[in-house]
């Protein structure tokens, strides 16, 4: 009988948010101006702000509750949100399937949808989220199916953009 040997990887994952203005480019000595009044601020909060997988076996999955993480608007204006997601120092992101030396990253919202893959741009994410409100979503990880570097202790980073709309 042949014995199975399993290969098991320490991952983790941090969330960032990044706020953007309006996007505006002028030539040079140009005035440049931002139709935002004073009282306009946009802003985005998310909690908790990591998870910590600790140690998964290539080819298995995991996931949070579809009630782990929350996104709230506390700025006075609607956004828009886009999420990307980065490559770890060993293996690259793969917003469709996992393979050698690939992973993938899913979020799905409370509110509805199906689990959508995380990819290195950004993708739209909550659009129009108004100010005040907040939604709640989960995260999936599906790890390699093989991997050709040492197994280390990987960390990946998913960025949230915010626009104000």
């Amino acid at each position: 009988m042949k014995a199975t040997t399993y290969t098991k990887c320490t991952v983790s994952i941090l969330l960032i948010i990044i706020m953007s203005a309006y996007a505006v480019s002028a030539s040079d000595n140009a005035i440049i101006n931002i139709p935002m009044n004073n009282n306009a601020i946009a802003s985005i909060v998310l909690t908790p702000k990591s998870w910590n997988f600790f140690e998964l076996f290539l080819s298995s999955e995991s996931e949070t509750a579809l009630n782990y993480f929350l996104i709230d608007n506390n700025g006075t204006v609607n956004v828009d949100v886009f999420i990307k997601g980065s490559n770890s120092s060993g293996w690259t992101i793969n917003k469709i399937a996992p393979g050698t030396d690939n992973f993938s990253l899913k979020y799905k919202l409370q509110s509805g949808g199906d689990w959508s893959g995380i990819g290195p741009s950004d993708d739209a994410f909550i659009p129009s989220l108004a100010h005040d409100e907040s939604e709640y979503f989960g995260m999936q990880i599906l790890m390699p199916t093989a991997s050709t570097t040492a197994v280390t202790p990987q960390t990946m980073t998913v960025t949230f953009t915010a626009t104000a709309n």
